[in-house]
């Protein structure tokens, strides 16, 4: 919802940049089908805490920037782009609660967890929330667009 908000907001050309920072705030739940498969095995392994840390947003950004080629865009930019787009995803993901021993690794492999504890899965206003901003961005960008054509 974050990684959407800051598309709506961003410059006018925004569609190449825009999806790279979707890419990103999709890129971190990459490892559900796995961890799926894993625990329908029987095995409690998952990537979960490695993916969802700041190493884990790092190395999935720089794969990403690597394997996707954008008209325009050097790599250290997707590099960026994308990366932030995983931020998005892991602020978003700190509001939540409860998880686990109360957070995310950030910092894994070192186990110190970090959670806001705002909401949680079944918190009702949740998604009111998310469709809130995203509609005060959209109006926002109606009146930064209006006020470019009124004043060229």
């Amino acid at each position: 919802m974050f990684g959407l908000t800051v598309v709506i907001l961003w410059k006018p050309k925004f569609r190449e940049e825009g999806v790279l920072l979707i890419l990103g705030s999709l890129l971190i739940d990459i490892e559900r089908p796995i961890s799926l498969i894993m625990l329908t095995l029987g095995s409690d392994w998952t990537l979960t805490g490695g993916f969802h840390s700041i190493i884990g947003a790092l190395c999935l950004a720089y794969s990403a920037a690597l394997m996707v080629e954008v008209k325009e865009i050097k790599l250290k930019k997707r590099f960026l782009i994308i990366f932030i787009g995983c931020l998005f995803h892991l602020l978003a993901d700190l509001t939540m609660y409860p998880w686990e021993e109360r957070g995310f690794y950030l910092l894994y492999p070192l186990k110190i967890p970090f959670s806001f504890n705002l909401v949680w899965g079944g918190f009702l206003w949740f998604p009111v929330i998310g469709i809130l901003a995203v509609l005060s961005a959209l109006l926002i960008r109606l009146l930064i667009n209006k006020y470019a054509e009124s004043n060229p």
